[in-house]
């Protein structure tokens, strides 16, 4: 739709400092008709996918390709067939399969081929293609559901991503600057920047296409976990496919995701009846099966801008057609207007019934139609204009008693509207007549025609009551549909909170068992000790006095490792303070050198600080301490793979949002693979040899880190290097 969208009035303030009314997505994603929708050829693939093997739906979906010159371009290139008479041969080279997700992406390159300009868009469409070839994948393995089908919905899993870009790019930008800097995962990035997640946005993109509810409810409900996601849902093994195959694709960093949130494959792997081996297996071919639909990637990210034909034609077609024939108008507007229909897309619809039955004089005046929500009250405004242009609105308002009959525009909107000229720029309220639609005595909205544009009453009265029913049942309807979005986010954050208590859980566990070890082996331990010393004293020989010396020293060890356990799981308060992060890194760096032994590299430690970087709030000693144990871990993993050198960069920053300080440590080690690095900060977990050290390092780092406020996260790589980000609070300025 080729217009204007404002959110709110007067004019909105900067896009970094307001949230998104949910109710105003539709607003929104109504936008997206400006560019092609996903077309015949799209919905038939995604009814083949739905029904493989279907011979039906298997002809619907040629003959779609067909009318399509760009689809059957694109197939007839992915084959490789001769473009004479090769449309046939392309789709049985392809298979079914392969032609619906030919097809598909397709119509998705199309579709966001002006896409913003924040996304990274080879990433992106690499990520989801992706993410769609290991769920085929994985179908295949699990025979529970159609591989197309899965393969649909991994594509177009994320595209609420692309909608956000396209409809936000300044604010998306800064979305992604804070995911990129902070590493954190992207949907809560979303909701606390923009006030929704793409995944809610995807979901009303979904009832824009009507895409099938199985399609629409993997787009919705791909990042919630465990028990979030009933399984009595018909489409719970779907969305569970989509998880995994999400997972694995991200643990293998291909494109751009922006999720680090990872939830444990053999679970998901349990739910669509696969094994260890199944996954192990698809995550080991996935590479390589990606290569070979390398032309997919390219159809995304290079796909004809053809558009449709301009919303100003369909319009002036609707009202040749309609003109003189209200059923035959009132048919149209049902075929545009269904059960999945979003209130902004209905006003428009309505603009454009009224504006159909206009005379000759007023054809090319302005038709507004207006719907009223509350929670809290807002006026959603929809303008049709004979020349093809089309804008909306969302606008503050007040709950009113709704006219009686018709009136002067300027006149039924004055108490309603919370400021006089929040329209004012779209359609003259003095030259205009306000038709209101009410509903068991509620004014769900109303209409807005020119005033010359005199109709039949009986016909004005007579649609004016049907266009208020159809209003109020989708603002129902649309009511419902929040309060279920609304109960999605909630669950979803009860399920990443239900994992953190489970982890405090553990550590509390921890704590117990160290408390209780501590006590009842130290006992038996200092009778060992001590008996082993009168041993070494009386030992006849040496070789029984070392043996006598060995059973204390292990006997050390074991009480050690209780004690260390007990430091872990109930760490010292923190006592913070302003702490300046170059002098702390730069006493990091003589401590580093200094206990550097000769037979370990010396590392070339760098400083580099930002200088704009305030000053942290937080414990001097124990970030220190966990500077110099990341620091030791470098150089370990360094001398342990033979480097005889290891460079290691420590840098600090300023995050303006949420005003806090970031500091780095980057290695160019051998880095981490897949299992190391999802199990480092897990107590005694290590990948030195036995006796070089009880992987309590990166557990304790960890744990002092979360006493000062801050977080810690790890990005590394086979053969890439290793990078530590500790996060902290900036010292106040009052402090």
């Amino acid at each position: 739709m080729a217009g204007t969208s404002d959110i709110d009035e007067p004019r909105p303030p900067p896009p970094m400092r307001r949230k998104l009314h949910l109710r105003q997505l539709d607003v929104l994603t109504g936008q997206l008709e400006a560019l092609p929708a996903l077309g015949e050829a799209a919905a038939a693939a995604l009814r083949a996918a739905s029904a493989p093997g279907d011979p039906a739906c298997n002809e619907a979906l040629a003959k779609a390709i067909s009318r399509d010159r760009v689809v059957s371009a694109a197939l007839v290139a992915l084959a490789g067939t001769e473009a004479t008479g090769g449309v046939g041969k392309a789709i049985a080279a392809l298979g079914a399969g392969g032609a619906c997700s030919g097809v598909l992406c397709v119509a998705l390159g199309r579709t966001f081929a002006r896409t913003g300009t924040a996304l990274d868009r080879e990433g992106f469409w690499k990520h989801c293609l992706a993410v769609a070839v290991c769920a085929e994948s994985l179908a295949q393995r699990s025979q529970a559901i159609s591989p197309p089908l899965a393969f649909a919905c991994g594509l177009l899993h994320d595209v609420g991503k692309a909608a956000l870009d396209l409809l936000l790019p300044k604010t998306y930008l800064r979305v992604l600057e804070r995911v990129n800097s902070a590493k954190e995962s992207i949907a809560g990035v979303e909701r606390r920047r923009i006030g929704v997640d793409h995944a809610v946005v995807g979901r009303r993109l979904g009832r824009l296409w009507k895409l099938p509810a199985c399609v629409e409810e993997v787009i919705w409900l791909h990042h919630h976990w465990g028990d979030a996601v009933p399984a009595t849902m018909d489409s719970a093994v779907l969305i569970a496919t989509v998880q995994l195959a999400d997972t694995i694709v991200r643990r293998q960093n291909i494109g751009f995701s922006g999720n680090f949130d990872f939830e444990p494959t053999d679970e998901l792997a349990r739910r669509i009846g696969l094994t260890a081996a199944d996954v192990s297996d698809a995550r080991t071919k996935l590479k390589a099966q990606l290569a070979a639909r390398e032309g997919l990637v390219r159809i995304l990210t290079t796909a004809d801008q053809t558009v449709t034909a301009p919303q100003g034609q369909r319009l002036l077609d609707l009202a040749d057609a309609a003109k003189g024939d209200a059923v035959q108008l009132l048919r149209r507007f049902a075929t545009r207007a269904g059960a999945t229909t979003a209130v902004a897309e209905l006003c428009r619809e309505i603009a454009r019934t009224y504006a159909a039955l206009l005379p000759p004089a007023g054809v090319n005046q302005p038709v507004a139609a207006f719907a009223i929500v509350d929670d809290p009250p807002r006026a959603t405004l929809a303008v049709v204009r004979g020349n093809g242009r089309e804008a909306y609105r969302v606008s503050a308002c007040r709950a009113v008693a709704a006219p009686v009959q018709a009136q002067p525009a300027r006149e039924a909107t004055k108490g309603l509207l919370e400021s006089q000229d929040a329209w004012a720029d779209l359609i003259d309220l003095d030259s205009a007549i306000c038709l209101p639609l009410t509903s068991e005595g509620r004014w769900a909205g109303g209409v807005l025609i020119p005033a010359q544009g005199r109709m039949d009453p009986k016909l004005l009265e007579g649609l004016s009551d049907l266009m208020a029913f159809v209003l109020a049942a989708a603002q129902a309807r649309e009511k419902a549909q929040l309060l279920a979005e609304q109960l999605g986010q909630a669950t979803q954050h009860l399920s990443q909170t239900r994992q953190a208590l489970a982890e405090a859980e553990a550590l509390a566990a921890v704590g117990e068992m160290a408390a209780g070890a501590a006590h009842e082996i130290n006992t038996p331990l200092a009778v060992i000790s001590g008996r082993a010393q009168l041993i070494a004293e009386r030992a006849a020989t040496n070789e029984d006095r070392r043996d006598a010396e060995k059973i204390v020293q292990r006997a050390q060890d074991i009480s050690d490792i209780a004690t260390e356990l007990l430091a872990f799981a109930r760490p010292p308060p923190a006592e913070p303070m302003a702490v300046d992060l170059a002098e702390l890194m730069e006493s990091v760096k003589k401590k580093l050198l200094s206990d550097s032994q000769p037979k370990t590299a010396s590392p070339t430690v760098d400083i580099e600080i930002q200088p704009s970087c305030p000053p942290a709030w937080a414990d001097a000693g124990q970030i220190e301490q966990v500077l110099v144990e990341l620091a030791d871990n470098a150089v370990s993993a360094a001398a342990a793979a033979g480097t005889k050198k290891v460079k290691l960069l420590m840098t600090a920053q300023w995050r303006p949002e949420p005003d806090r300080v970031l500091i780095a440590v980057a290695d160019d080690g051998p880095g981490m693979d897949e299992a190391t690095l999802a199990a480092a900060f897990s107590p005694l977990f290590s990948r030195r040899p036995a006796g070089r050290g009880r992987g309590m390092g990166l557990a304790h780092a960890r744990r002092k880190v979360q006493a000062n406020a801050g977080r810690i996260w790890i990005e590394s790589r086979p053969g890439a290097g290793t990078r530590v980000f500790v996060e902290l609070p900036r010292a106040a300025r009052d402090r």
